[in-house]
């Protein structure tokens, strides 16, 4: 979630952690591969597709095109899960109440009196740290005030990547037997769209009836679902659990 200095983003102690323990930019996931340190999921992929023969991740250079394509969602899936005020009650709203229950003196009393005002100022704010960050970034629709248009923009694309899914003939892009790094790519999309973002109970769905006219696209979710959801995000309580291994190597398989 992208949250304020104001409001969130649990600042600044969690941006301090957060540069402490990772290297610059200080992006996750991490891949530590011996004295090598990879941040950043495109670059984890490169740097698997270059070490790993017959990479399981990034097995064609259609791949790698295809989860540049579907990476591109980025922002947009920001913006319909932040800037649209509905989505982001579905989405963010729970935890951004409990945070100011846990961090806003006599906040539980001010959400029992007003909780609507105090979420509509907490949404104006996020949205502007929102849009300055895209700024920063330079993303091209920091400053679109039209929600319909990026909805539009977003089935087109849906719609193009549902195509591509009809004609493999797996859940998964390219014909592919296991989830690609453009397939995993997609799934992390979906997970705030019509997911719970691997948080039950912490983050709902920003938009759920996003893929209802995609089969394909609910077919590839679906798929990707039952092999990931059991995956609880909620243990992640600071940038300091991830320095712990969470589970065995998987790579190369046990003999």
């Amino acid at each position: 979630m992208m949250l304020t200095q104001r409001f969130g983003d649990r600042h600044p102690s969690l941006r301090r952690a957060k540069e402490k323990l990772l290297p610059a930019p200080y992006q996750i996931p991490v891949l530590i591969w011996g004295e090598d340190i990879i941040s950043g999921s495109e670059n984890v992929c490169a740097f698997l597709d270059e070490q790993i023969p017959d990479n399981l991740l990034v097995p064609s250079s259609e791949v790698r095109q295809l989860e540049e394509r579907v990476s591109s969602l980025y922002w947009p899936n920001g913006f319909l899960s932040i800037v649209d005020r509905g989505a982001f009650d579905r989405c963010f709203g729970n935890s951004a109440r409990q945070y100011i229950k846990d961090t806003v003196p006599g906040g539980s009393l001010l959400l029992k009196l007003a909780a609507g005002p105090v979420t509509n100022l907490l949404h104006v704010v996020v949205c502007k740290d929102f849009r300055d960050t895209m700024r920063r970034r330079g993303s091209p629709i920091a400053d679109e005030p039209d929600i319909g248009k990026i909805q539009a923009l977003v089935q087109t694309e849906l719609a193009a990547l549902d195509s591509l899914l009809a004609a493999s003939p797996t859940p998964y892009f390219c014909g592919s037997a296991e989830p690609t790094a453009a397939d995993l790519t997609l799934f992390a999309m979906l997970e705030r769209w019509v997911g719970d973002s691997l948080q039950p109970g912490e983050v709902g769905a920003a938009q759920p009836a996003i893929i209802d006219d995609h089969p394909a696209v609910r077919q590839a979710y679906a798929a990707m679902r039952s092999r990931f959801g059991s995956i609880n995000l909620n243990k992640v309580k600071s940038f300091a659990d991830l320095e712990a291994p969470i589970g065995p190597t998987t790579y190369p398989p046990s003999p």
